[in-house]
């Protein structure tokens, strides 16, 4: 009966030497498509962040306009013919009609288009730094919507959205538009060490008709 032959030490650190490579690889590869699926939906997330809040400021935004018995701007800030970059405390101010045919008239501009209940304030807040980015660390914002009294007292707040970077109001002199562009940035959640990743940026770009005259 042949006696089976034992490893030597140098097979057995071979066999170790290959197994931790073939680890190794399949760590790599699996941390590689972590990341990968990490900014695919952080990107996911941004676009979806971005089209709901464009849906809601252009609701609003086209039942503002100008009162055409007083001929006032029913878009308070930035003002007309003006451009404005917003960083922490600046806000885009409107009056904006909430209901059509409400049970209560002071929702509608038919009983008084200058009623308080109907102005909205969405104004921009420090909310930290996206940092772990070449370039950084860049000032971050979160989005607030204020509805305002006649003295513009605050009555209500509602957080909106974050991850803010830039967000730009331009209002052509004599225009009934609106064009907003806003952009969107967020670091990549999986970075650790070496040089870090291009930061996932998303932005948006729309000219908005201020329809209610």
């Amino acid at each position: 009966m042949m006696r089976r032959r034992s490893l030597t030490l140098i097979e057995v650190a071979i066999a170790a030497a290959i197994l931790a490579l073939v680890l190794g690889i399949s760590l790599g590869a699996s941390l590689s498509a972590s990341a990968s699926n990490a900014a695919l939906l952080a990107t996911a997330e941004l676009d979806q962040t971005g089209r709901r809040l464009f849906a809601q400021l252009r609701r609003e935004l086209h039942q503002s306009g100008t009162d055409a018995t007083s001929g006032t701007d029913r878009v308070e800030s930035p003002a007309s013919g003006a451009s404005a970059d917003l960083t922490a405390g600046d806000a885009l101010t409107f009056q904006t009609r909430i209901a059509i045919g409400s049970a209560d008239p002071e929702d509608d501009w038919g009983a008084d288009p200058s009623h308080p209940k109907q102005k909205v304030r969405y104004r921009l807040v420090a909310d930290g730094q996206v940092t772990g980015v070449e370039g950084g660390p860049y000032p971050r914002y979160r989005l607030v919507r204020e509805r305002l009294d006649a003295a513009n007292n605050v009555l209500e707040t509602v957080r909106v959205c974050t991850h803010i970077t830039e967000f730009r109001v331009t209002r052509d002199a004599g225009s009934r538009t609106v064009l907003l562009e806003v952009r969107f940035t967020r670091q990549n959640t999986q970075w650790r060490t070496g040089t870090p990743p291009d930061p996932i940026h998303r932005e948006f770009r729309e000219r908005i008709a201020l329809l209610n005259g």
